[in-house]
């Protein structure tokens, strides 16, 4: 032992280290900008326009990609009906597309799902609930976070979606985007290439709660009809999108130096990790699947598979939201003698069957099949990295993931979160996931393969390449 500590270096204690800080004086300026959509100022989801295009540009300014927003204000037309959304604001967009200049960087199909994934069950409790603030949408909740109940109401934990009023009610939103690009530590040189967003509007039948979800939705109004009182609006508008980011100005002899060393045929890369998401229909009654699935990458990070359906009996919740239902579609083993008190039915320990593995070549993950909700959650908490002693958690409580916040996921990397290395599936290996054990009481039952990958990307003077 003291052989080891004499073979240590010694290091500066920093209550004793008083060189100051280092200075950052070729930033001259920090500015808040604004960005408007082209075309269209109102958008009508399923009725009229359903695109809208933003484009950040400047001939000097590089863009702090972290502190991008996107604002929208959502106005209530029904006359009789409130409105109520299933989520965040991220679930009012069917597809998310990025642009360098011209060159497509992400391709964000089912985008409502994945936003309500990544920031709203897989961030930590806190997060989800500050961003109840800033998104405009939610009032987040006070009780206790232990829900004794044998199908939690909401889908998200700490995200309780306002209802907004029938007639002209509005709410204005903030929604920052979940994708490679604005999770970036970098600033993106705007004058080397503008950056577009592309957003498409989901449908309302997509975008606002069911009614078994949250329960019958009623108005105190007796001015209101009695099936109104029942439904859910489905009529509303969306105005006033408003992209916002905050920009840098460098003074100009280190702008110099990058305008010269891309005139120099030089070019500013960098990484990010993207994801695609792959939709497959499963019929009635199955009980057990085996997917193939092609998806060549260099950096295969992490492999995660949701699920969606209904049940045959119509009187309990339903999990057919395509951005909120997360349902877990295993087979329950009821082995046992019957419950003795009816008030202990909450606490009921019900062992799920689903048994599940993924195999990408040769390679298993993980290498015997996973059989229990605790292994479930051992495998998320490692593709998350939250798997360490650290103080980062996941918003799902024991319940949620029970029944509605399940995510069946695998880490592919060699080292949780760093995405260069990730296992490759350029050689033409398939990506394949077998489920086993699920309730055959299930109808409308949708499987969502969501892949997470490293991306490169190269700015130059002359064109920007993606690589992954």
């Amino acid at each position: 032992m003291d052989l080891a500590v004499a073979a240590s270096q010694d290091a500066l204690l920093e209550s004793l280290d008083f060189s100051l800080p280092s200075t950052s004086s070729y930033v001259l300026r920090r500015s808040n900008v604004t960005a408007f959509p082209s075309g269209a100022t109102v958008y009508n989801p399923g009725r009229g326009v359903n695109v809208t295009r933003i484009t950040l540009a400047s001939a000097s300014d590089w863009c702090d990609v972290q502190s991008i927003r996107i604002g929208w204000r959502i106005k209530n037309l029904d006359t009789e009906k409130q409105l109520n959304f299933a989520g965040g604001p991220g679930t009012l967009i069917e597809r998310l597309r990025l642009y360098l200049g011209s060159t497509l960087i992400e391709d964000l199909p089912y985008y409502g799902r994945s936003a309500t994934l990544l920031e709203h069950l897989l961030n930590t409790p806190d997060r989800v609930a500050n961003s109840a603030i800033e998104s405009g949408m939610a009032a987040n909740h006070e009780g206790s976070v232990f829900e004794p109940t044998r199908e939690p109401t909401f889908p998200i934990q700490h995200f309780y979606p306002k209802i907004i009023r029938r007639n002209g009610g509005y709410v204005d939103v903030m929604h920052r985007p979940v994708c490679g690009i604005t999770s970036l530590t970098k600033h993106l040189p705007l004058w080397v290439t503008p950056l577009t967003f592309e957003i498409s509007w989901i449908l309302p039948d997509d975008a606002v709660a069911r009614e078994n979800q949250f329960g019958v939705i009623r108005s105190n109004d007796a001015t209101v009809t009695e099936a109104a009182q029942r439904g859910v609006s489905k009529n509303y508008e969306i105005s006033n999108v408003i992209l916002y980011y905050s920009s840098v100005v460098l003074d100009s002899s280190l702008t110099s130096g990058y305008a010269s060393a891309l005139k120099a045929s030089k070019s500013l890369t960098f990484s990010m990790t993207s994801m695609s998401t792959q939709l497959q229909l499963l019929a009635p009654g199955t009980t057990e699947f085996s997917l193939s699935l092609t998806r060549a990458v260099s950096k295969l990070t992490q492999i995660m598979v949701t699920f969606t359906f209904n049940k045959a009996n119509e009187n309990v919740v339903t999990y057919d939201h395509p951005s909120c239902s997360f349902g877990n579609p295993s087979a329950i083993d009821a082995s046992g003698g019957p419950i003795i008190k009816q008030d202990q039915l909450a606490f009921l320990n019900e062992p799920t069957t689903l048994q599940a593995q993924v195999q990408i070549g040769t390679l298993l993950y993980p290498e015997r099949n996973i059989e229990s909700l605790a292994q479930f959650y051992y495998m998320l908490t490692e593709a998350c990295d939250t798997y360490t002693l650290g103080l980062k958690t996941l918003n799902i409580s024991s319940k949620r993931f029970e029944t509605n916040n399940f995510v069946i996921a695998m880490n592919t990397s060699k080292v949780p979160l760093i995405t260069s290395t990730g296992c490759s599936t350029r050689s033409g290996d398939s990506v394949t996931v077998r489920v086993k054990n699920l309730s055959p009481a299930l109808t409308n039952l949708k499987a969502y393969v969501h892949f997470f990958f490293a991306q490169y990307v190269s700015l130059s003077e002359r064109s920007v390449q993606v690589m992954d």
